[in-house]
């Protein structure tokens, strides 16, 4: 939690529970990975997704997260959300995509490095943030 939130949380405010649970698979998109996989019993050990800010009227960059549960950490899941979510992006015409790392996370930042999508960061204060350019992506990512 606290590399995705760059804080400890307690208890998850409610505010934030709405904004991840209330997808509008117009705007926003979700992908969960269950395990075991194929299953109505599967426990979700993974998701991604994007969110776009509804208060910027079409004119912003929707963000992207992702959450891996502890116990799957460094099995891949953070690279096959990045390019299923990345391709859903680039197929429903979403040009690009943002996304702020801690500059400690390692792997999330060695996710996106080594993604292939084109990006531009900038760090401030301990945080990469990401913008990820789709309409230049390779055409890889779709399959």
């Amino acid at each position: 939690i606290y590399l995705r939130y760059f804080r400890k949380v307690k208890s998850m405010p409610q505010r934030i529970l709405q904004k991840t649970a209330d997808i509008d698979y117009s705007q926003d998109m979700a992908i969960v990975v269950l395990s075991p996989p194929d299953s109505y019993e599967g426990s979700i050990i993974a998701i991604g997704q994007w969110i776009a800010d509804p208060r910027e009227n079409g004119h912003n960059i929707p963000e992207l997260a992702f959450q891996v549960r502890d116990d799957w950490q460094g099995e891949g899941l953070g690279s096959f959300l990045l390019k299923k979510i990345t391709a859903i992006a680039k197929v429903m015409g979403v040009p690009r995509l943002k996304a702020d790392v801690l500059s400690s996370n390692a792997a999330m930042n060695y996710i996106f490095q080594k993604s292939g999508i084109p990006f531009t960061k900038r760090s401030d204060f301990g945080v990469i943030s990401y913008t990820f350019d789709l309409e230049s992506a390779p055409l890889s990512l779709q399959n």
